[in-house]
């Protein structure tokens, strides 16, 4: 059996504040608050379908909303410019592509971020990386790999249960397996000595 290789050095940024149940949209003003980011401009960004209806929810007294129709690396960039000087803090509120869209900004902005999952369906929620096809598309514009973990997660669950039936059986199966592949992961570290992160697997569970 091989033996485990040394393990390497490891930085991650984690969130700082994590809410999870019914009604969590509405602790936005006081996590802005606990941030130090209340009274500061913030740019919502929403999907064309979905969220709309959520915006009063939130309770921001100061901030621009954006609809995005196209999540593309020309349009991402674009509303970077067009907020860089103006804008603190995003809120990214809907699936798996409007919070890559705001995580790819706030790592070309260099500001925080907070996360509103709309459905279940993806594993981006926490993650500081965007997909992988944005990222070569990213690329191509001279955008270095995004490493921006949110700074806050809002996981409203009466939210989450109103997106259609598909999206929460999809997130059941994204759970199943990757508590699976971490499992074999720890194989692969007891048979091949593969480098193991503690961390990495624990966000799993």
């Amino acid at each position: 059996m091989a033996s485990p290789q040394r393990k390497s050095l490891e930085m991650y940024e984690i969130p700082r504040i994590v809410v999870f149940g019914p009604s969590a949209i509405s602790k936005v003003p006081e996590i802005l608050s606990k941030l130090g980011l209340n009274g500061l401009r913030g740019l919502i960004l929403i999907g064309p379908h979905f969220g709309k209806h959520l915006i009063d929810k939130i309770e921001c007294r100061i901030c621009d909303i954006e609809e995005v129709n196209e999540v593309s690396p020309e349009r991402i960039i674009e509303l970077s410019n067009k907020y860089v000087h103006i804008t603190d803090y995003i809120i990214a509120l809907g699936g798996g592509r409007i919070i890559d869209f705001g995580k790819a900004m706030a790592h070309i902005m260099n500001i925080p971020y907070l996360s509103i999952p709309t459905i279940a369906s993806h594993d981006g929620i926490a993650s500081p990386y965007v997909s992988h096809i944005l990222q070569l598309d990213l690329n191509r514009y001279g955008v270095g790999k995004v490493q921006r973990s949110p700074i806050a997660i809002i996981a409203d669950t009466s939210i989450i249960l109103e997106a259609p039936r598909r999206y929460l059986l999809a997130g059941i199966g994204e759970l199943v397996g990757k508590l699976i592949a971490v499992k074999d992961w720890e194989l692969a570290v007891r048979v091949k000595g593969e480098e193991f992160s503690e961390y990495a697997a624990a966000c799993q569970g």
